[in-house]
């Protein structure tokens, strides 16, 4: 068999094998670091963002927490049932932000809101709770939680914690 119709002779064509998506990704994806690497930029990569739970209902903690794990620019980092032992844990955990629950056993949440923006103030609050009254947004709003989610609405979760990390506000109308 001779070279294909409209080539010169002696021309081979390159014949392209099928290969998954992910190959052909992660070929890509090193190519462009090794450009960058030469040119001397850093690929830009975003920062995964760390979320604390603070919740009395271990079914809530683990919701969250699987909620979490599907975003893909944020990493659960811990969990705690009352406001002293979430106190007490936060600075080793690091976090970006804390979803807290308004009634917990040892204190209100929103001592907990408080207490953070006092000793942590870089650390934004999310607050969810089974209690949608405005009293109780406007008092969240008040202790400085930069969200407020009712937990009849959790539907609108995933946006809240995505608004509150972007350093934006989230609070019901």
């Amino acid at each position: 068999m001779g070279p294909p119709r409209g080539s010169p002779a002696g021309v081979r064509r390159r014949v392209r094998r099928a290969q998954p998506d992910s190959a052909r990704g992660s070929r890509r994806d090193a190519r462009q670091a090794r450009y960058f690497q030469r040119r001397g930029r850093g690929m830009t990569t975003t920062r995964t963002q760390r979320v604390f739970v603070v919740d009395d209902h271990a079914t809530m903690r683990q919701s969250l927490q699987m909620l979490l794990e599907i975003l893909s620019s944020v990493e659960f980092c811990g969990e705690a049932e009352m406001g002293g032992e979430a106190l007490t844990q936060i600075p080793q955990a690091s976090p970006d932000m804390v979803i807290v629950d308004l009634s917990l056993p040892d204190m209100s949440g929103l001592e907990v809101v408080r207490r953070l923006g006092d000793e942590h103030p870089a650390i934004k609050a999310l607050v969810v709770s089974g209690h949608s009254e405005k009293r109780h947004v406007q008092d969240a709003r008040d202790a400085g939680a930069r969200g407020f989610v009712p937990k009849g609405q959790a539907d609108q979760l995933r946006e809240a914690i995505e608004t509150v990390l972007a350093g934006q506000t989230f609070f019901p109308r």
